[in-house]
């Protein structure tokens, strides 16, 4: 079963940060009250949460329905905050007694793409001075236009070595993980809504930082499920981020083929 906990979403504690309250801030459970522990804990941005047609699945849906058929306790935690990242992650964990075996989390992305100063300011925000010691300077990486009509510069910050603390941290609180790349697109995709240049140049960085986190440690694993598409770009994903109904299936197809080939192999 799968009950929707966001009645009582509220009761856990996500840290500092600008907290999300839009539809895709979820909370949904494989039991109706907030366990003591799971088996699995699937954790990500708005790229696992966003879908048009609220009448179709997410990946993350089609996920928790695959884990509970193998009789999996699973808790789905979706954009808790506005700028959801690994700290974001980290916090959660520090700050909940909630206790968990296996993860599986795409975070990674708002770590690296181009914001507007308040967004990056607010990543600042999220870090604990009990876990890490970062003075973090934002740089510019463009000025752009916005839908407002106005111009405004970009920004992007150099995390420095903090994937090595990350890894670290991950290692040890959970029996093993998956962390999920990253999407490239090409700059020549057409959608809506224009990406500055900087964003297609950042997907590349994003992979390299979570790639980099789980090849620190033996029971991190990186994968990709669609890495690089080069036709139907705009099919998988309408906006260069969030999938399309066709984008999550695939997404999730490929997951779950990649769990059935090796993943189960990490979750012993």
């Amino acid at each position: 079963m799968k009950y929707n906990l966001h009645k009582i979403k509220d009761r856990f504690n996500f840290g500092p940060g600008y907290d999300r309250s839009k539809k895709d801030f979820r909370v949904v459970s494989s039991s109706k009250k907030i366990e003591n522990n799971y088996d699995f804990l699937i954790f990500t941005d708005s790229k696992g949460s966003t879908l048009d047609d609220q009448n179709y699945d997410c990946w993350t849906d089609l996920l928790f329905h695959f884990l509970f058929s193998f009789n999996y306790k699973v808790l789905f935690i979706s954009r808790p905050k506005e700028m959801t990242t690994f700290i974001t992650l980290i916090n959660f964990l520090e700050l909940n007694k909630i206790e968990f075996k296996y993860l599986i989390t795409n975070v990674g992305y708002a770590e690296h793409t181009p914001s507007k100063l308040f967004f990056i300011n607010d990543i600042k925000k999220q870090i604990s001075n009990t876990i890490y010691d970062l003075n973090l300077l934002p740089f510019k990486k463009e000025k752009y236009t916005l839908s407002n009509g106005k111009s405004e510069f970009l920004y992007s910050y150099n995390f420095g070595d903090i994937e090595r603390d990350i890894s670290s941290y991950l290692s040890k609180k959970f029996k093993s993980c998956i962390l999920l790349g990253t999407m490239l697109f090409s700059k020549k995709i057409s959608i809506s809504r224009k990406r500055p240049d900087s964003f297609f140049e950042q997907l590349s960085v994003s992979n390299h930082f979570i790639k980099k986190i789980a090849s620190l440690s033996s029971n991190i694993n990186f994968y990709t499920p669609i890495y690089r598409q080069t036709i139907n770009m705009k099919e998988i994903a309408h906006d260069g981020v969030h999938f399309s109904i066709y984008g999550h299936k695939l997404f999730y197809s490929k997951l779950a083929e990649h769990i059935k080939l090796n993943g189960f192999k990490y979750f012993k």
